[in-house]
């Protein structure tokens, strides 16, 4: 059996709790930095429930929401589907 950091459970486990902070934080320096931003200093893991604002909303539910000790939030999904909508659903830093 084969275990893949692109399975969901596995990425969360890997990227999501308190004792691997130090390792999401590597990550997120090396996909800004790679894009050309600053790398941050530190990360808080946030709750990464979205509750709907309207009820013609609906809920979601991100692998890792993480904040910067700025203020600017990090919505971290993992995307393994080839999916048009995806890009649309995104928006850049």
């Amino acid at each position: 059996m084969v275990i893949r950091l692109t399975n969901d459970f596995v990425f969360k486990y890997v990227f999501g709790r308190e004792s691997s902070k130090p390792m999401l934080l590597e990550f997120v320096n090396a996909v800004l930095t790679d894009s050309g931003f600053s790398p941050i200093s530190d990360l808080t893991l946030k709750n990464p429930i979205n509750l709907k604002s309207a009820d013609f909303l609906k809920e979601s539910v991100l692998d890792i929401r993480a904040e910067d000790s700025s203020g600017a939030q990090f919505d971290i999904e993992i995307q393994v589907a080839q999916e048009k909508s995806f890009v649309n659903r995104t928006f850049p830093c």
